[in-house]
């Protein structure tokens, strides 16, 4: 029978709201009669109302009324929202599906906007209207994923699936079932996620469930990596047969990603279950950054949705975690530094390095913070790898530095081995040398290896692909200057500590060769039988400074690599051709004693044979004229005629190699005896 806009507006003034009553309520709605309104003062009566009682018989007990009353009219405004509300539950009603029903949610948002402005009545109209549109959806949902899950378990035998062994008609169905769900859940307000993707992961889900959050062994908070290799496990194995249903998702939507989806909501409860504790939550954060990056690298999915984002984004994490990690940072750096062997050489990563041979600690040192720069490639936002360089790869940076630089300024910083100008034995003096090599090769090592860094632009950011937002190059070119102080800092320090280092090398040096400079005359000696590494005979104060040179470059080149180790062979080079050529300067040779001066500087010079960049030209050009054989046609003093006038072709006969100047020539040639002779 039906139902007048006026008695069903006085039936429903005060609905309960229950399952029951929305039932009563759609039917009613489908019953309301708009043709008898014949006016906007549409009156009832006490018989009319209970007349109406009486047919309906649903047990409204507001829709009796005890004594005759004339009721407020029904005005148009309230007439044109019901004729609205009857069409929208109808099509609720009538719709046999889920993406029909859906496709009425702007319909239903309508009337209640509509319902509000009307207020009163109205208002419970559209409220009601809400709910029956919502538990219609309900059991829509509930029809169609327990066919799709009959379907997939019985017929396909899900989720143990061999997608080699269906046939097109079997895949033709599964996708003509499928495509009902392909539809965000209504029933889910939280997440934009498929209802078909939900379906899939039913089974997965329910084992994550009992492997990972009952009391099974496997539910430790301390190996969050469990879960994520199960995880990682369901995707490698379920691929294929979800690539089936690429065919017809929404577009824009990639099925592999919308199950990932789905299986992430499940992790997301796991996870939010361990970021709470601080002693897992260091652990917890490194393996969900493994796995978020294992699942762009294998299936290009979006990092805006990644687990690593989401764990990062919520409340104090991120903050707890940098607190954490500096920490243990701080702890690590502060046991490299107290050891006992902070000093010692690590020779097992000298493959990698190409400018010193590093210590212990500094390998330790650089191992941590490569651990610390892997992470922070995998962050995926650039706010997070902002602070997190600032707190885990600078001030861990200057830390480090600092230890290197006390160590520099109260140990080696004055000039003097030994304070109060005590006697230094030539071990102490080599001990010196090798203590500050390996401080110059600490110093050029981290120098160079944060220049590394500030080239692969990691010290600010990671990869622009694994970024959440495109990088601002603009901020990255300004953000530099926060690494810069640091590197112009090391390299002030290296500068100083080579000096330091030549000036230790000078000392050294200085305590053999001082013997050798005091002599007045060289004399012949037979070269020592046992000592296979002298061509000819050296005077016997040549042999101890022969073998320090020796010794002091082989020390060096155990520490110090490349174009480092050649700078200072070079320097030492002109540390020797400068003595040398100041005893030549400041001596008078016979022709004995410059032959045997000759043949000491000679075998110098050897030492330095291994290495073509060292020349020693001004010594090499001034040991030929020192040692000039004077023959019956060309003496000492004819030579120095011919060079006084300006005649150089004898001179150049000489020494076709000679550097020298003619008056730095002259200079050589008076430094023989025989020049002053008056028998020449």
């Amino acid at each position: 029978m039906s139902i007048s806009p006026l008695v069903f507006v006085k039936s429903w003034t005060a609905p309960s709201g229950n399952l029951e009553d929305i039932r009563r309520f759609a039917n009613d709605v489908s019953r309301l009669d708009f043709s008898q309104v014949s006016s906007v003062n549409e009156t009832i009566s006490v018989e009319a109302n209970k007349n109406h009682s009486i047919d309906i018989n649903d047990g409204i007990e507001s829709a009796w009324i005890d004594e005759e009353v004339t009721t407020a009219p029904v005005d148009e405004r309230m007439l044109e929202f019901l004729r609205q509300l009857k069409s929208v539950v109808n099509r609720i009603q009538n719709s046999s599906t889920i993406t029909e029903l859906a496709s009425l949610k702007s319909d239903v948002d309508n009337l209640c906007a509509s319902a509000r402005e009307s207020e009163g009545t109205a208002l419970s109209f559209g409220l009601l209207t809400k709910t029956l549109m919502t538990n219609t959806m309900n059991d829509l949902v509930e029809r169609d994923t327990e066919a799709f899950n009959t379907f997939v378990k019985e017929q396909l035998n899900w989720p143990h699936t061999n997608v080699k062994s269906l046939s097109k008609e079997t895949i033709d169905e599964l996708l003509r079932k499928a495509s009902l769900l392909c539809v965000a859940d209504p029933t889910d307000e939280k997440e934009n996620l498929l209802l078909l993707m939900k379906c899939i992961c039913r089974p997965f889900n329910i084992q994550f469930k009992y492997h990972f959050m009952t009391e099974k062994k496997t539910n430790t908070p301390s190996k969050p990596e469990w879960f994520y290799e199960f995880a990682l496990k369901v995707f490698r194995s379920s691929l294929s047969f979800i690539q089936l249903f690429q065919q017809i998702m929404p577009e824009g939507m990639i099925a592999v990603h919308e199950f990932m989806k789905v299986m992430q909501e499940l992790m997301k409860e796991k996870i939010n279950l361990i970021m709470d504790l601080d002693v897992h939550l260091a652990h917890l954060i490194r393996e969900t950054l493994y796995y978020s990056t294992k699942l762009k690298q294998l299936y290009n999915f979006p990092q805006k949705d990644s687990l690593s984002l989401y764990l990062l984004k919520q409340p104090m994490v991120y903050s707890r975690w940098l607190d954490i990690e500096a920490a243990d940072v701080k702890m690590q750096l502060n046991a490299i530094e107290s050891s006992k062997d902070a000093w010692e050489l690590a020779r097992d990563d000298v493959e990698e390095l190409y400018t010193a041979v590093p210590i212990k600690s500094f390998v330790l040192y650089r191992n941590a913070m490569a651990s610390l720069k892997s992470i922070l490639e995998m962050i995926p936002c650039e706010e997070f790898c902002r602070g997190f360089f600032h707190t885990l790869q600078l001030k861990p940076s200057i830390q480090f530095v600092d230890w290197l630089e006390s160590y520099y300024q109260n140990h080696e910083g004055s000039t003097t081995l030994i304070p109060g100008g005590a006697h230094v034995t030539s071990e102490q003096s080599f001990s010196e040398v090798r203590r500050m090599c390996k401080l110059y090769g600490a110093f050029k090592l981290l120098l160079d290896w944060h220049l590394d860094l500030e080239d692969e632009e990691v010290y600010i950011l990671s990869q622009e692909t694994n970024l959440e937002k495109p990088v601002d190059k603009q901020v990255l070119a300004e953000e530099s200057s926060v690494f810069l102080p640091l590197r112009k800092r090391l390299s002030k320090l290296c500068n100083q500590t080579f000096e330091l280092l030549m000036h230790r090398v000078t000392q050294y040096l200085e305590a053999t060769f001082d013997s050798f400079a005091s002599i007045n005359t060289w004399t012949l000696q037979e070269k020592p039988p046992s000592d296979k590494s002298y061509e000819g005979s050296i005077s016997p104060e040549a042999v101890g400074f022969d073998i320090a040179l020796r010794r002091l470059i082989n020390s060096i080149h155990e520490i110090i690599l490349g174009a480092p180790f050649f700078e200072i062979v070079c320097r030492i080079a002109d540390i020797v051709e400068d003595w040398l050529l100041h005893i030549m300067h400041t001596h008078q040779f016979s022709n004995r004693g410059a032959v045997q001066f000759a043949r000491d500087s000679l075998q110098f010079l050897t030492a330095f044979s291994d290495y073509p960049l060292v020349q020693m030209k001004r010594l090499t050009s001034s040991l030929p004229l020192l040692t000039f054989e004077q023959t019956e046609k060309l003496c000492i003093k004819d030579l120095l005629r011919q060079i006084n006038n300006g005649d150089y072709e004898t001179l150049k006969t000489i020494n076709p190699e000679n550097t020298l100047s003619p008056s730095e020539s002259l200079d050589v040639l008076y430094r023989r005896v025989d020049t002053w002779s008056r028998d020449n």
